[in-house]
């Protein structure tokens, strides 16, 4: 599966039009930097420069951070979605497309329309990838947490944390290309993603 989504994707720089949907991906970031840049500014200024920040424990600080700038988070939230969103749309057309070449099959209008087609799963990879994020996050919490009893144990379960992250990012690091190959959804997406790296770990990890 490797040396055919490299040969692929090989085929695609001697293809220009697939910069289409590298264009359109690139407006629609633009639009959304240029909507959210004003409440960034203001929430950098604000918490960062002139050190407007809860007068709280780390513990708490993230939920009081959130209700202090309530606006300006949830509209980078919203923003980060969205680009998130456009990210994976990009991801999955672009191998759609090196998969379509491979196959000697329809251009990258197909690709195109298969990422629009399946903007559902697109999403549906995001609630996925936050929710994974929510419970790293959670984790380091209780990291930070234990780190007032012993410095040491929170010090050895970060990188403990880290060692894990990175291991199941390698792990799953070819779902979204697969979704474009395959036609699969999310959970199939990963269960073969899962199960390719089984024996393949270290190809991929110096690919």
């Amino acid at each position: 599966m490797i040396k055919s989504l490299i040969g692929g994707f090989a085929q695609i720089a001697a293809k220009p039009q697939v910069l289409i949907a590298g264009i359109i991906a690139t407006i629609v970031q633009f639009a959304i930097a240029y909507l959210t840049i004003e409440p960034l500014v203001n929430l950098v200024e604000k918490a960062f420069i002139l050190q407007e920040l809860p007068n709280v424990g780390l513990i708490e600080l993230p939920l009081q951070f959130y209700r202090m700038y309530f606006a300006e988070v949830n509209i980078l939230i919203l923003a980060l979605l969205a680009s998130m969103i456009v990210q994976l749309w990009l991801g999955v057309t672009i191998a759609r497309f090196a998969n379509n070449l491979r196959d000697g099959k329809k251009g990258i209008s197909e690709a195109l329309g298969f990422g629009i087609k399946h903007l559902g799963k697109i999403i549906a990879a995001i609630v996925f990838l936050v929710f994974v994020a929510a419970l790293f996050f959670a984790a380091f919490q209780g990291i930070v947490w234990l780190s007032d009893y012993t410095i040491e144990l929170s010090i050895a379960l970060t990188a403990l944390l880290a060692l894990f992250t990175a291991y199941v990012y390698v792990k799953l690091v070819f779902f979204i290309p697969i979704m474009g190959c395959r036609q699969a959804n999310v959970h199939d997406a990963l269960a073969e993603a899962w199960n390719f790296s089984v024996k393949k770990f270290w190809k991929i990890v110096l690919l």
